[in-house]
């Protein structure tokens, strides 16, 4: 049985990436669901360069996991211009510029969006937040990402 999106703070669930000790302008976001996702997203120097047909079964397998994550819960499907945020904390074994932390986050962000769990991936409606934390195994890599409903009014 699914359960029903959380109105808690995402401080009360353990492991979920609340307070990161940075100001990402999600704090007057309300905590909806978070899901974890197996290993950590591609930097984005894997992603240039490679086959257009290997890109296209990343997406795809993005898009898998995504919906895979967050099953246990039943999100509404985002309206349009309704503003949403995404909290995504890679943990992961090397830790990589910003650049590449940033840009290896598209096919998780087009997973969200292709799921309905945001409208758009643009600045106008989605809140992004990409911070990472170093883990000692390969065990520990993982993903976690955070799906806050905003608060703020429509632009």
């Amino acid at each position: 049985m699914k359960s029903r999106p959380t109105d808690t703070r995402s401080d009360s669930v353990p492991g979920v990436p609340v307070d990161v000790g940075i100001r990402d302008g999600l704090e007057r976001f309300r905590f909806v669901a978070w899901g974890e996702i197996e290993g950590t997203t591609p930097s984005l120097n894997d992603i240039l360069g490679v086959h257009f047909a290997e890109l296209r079964r990343k997406k795809r397998d993005w898009r898998l996991r995504v919906l895979l994550a967050f099953d246990r819960y039943e999100v509404p499907r985002a309206e349009p211009g309704e503003v949403r945020g995404l909290r995504i904390v890679s943990r992961r074994r090397q830790l990589v510029d910003r650049d590449n932390l940033v840009g290896g986050v598209k096919f998780l962000v087009d997973g969200m969006k292709h799921a309905g769990f945001i409208f758009d991936d643009s600045p106008a409606v989605l809140r992004l937040s990409v911070t990472q934390e170093q883990v000692r195994t390969r065990r520990e890599e993982r993903t976690v990402v955070g799906l806050y409903f905003g608060t703020e009014a429509r632009e």
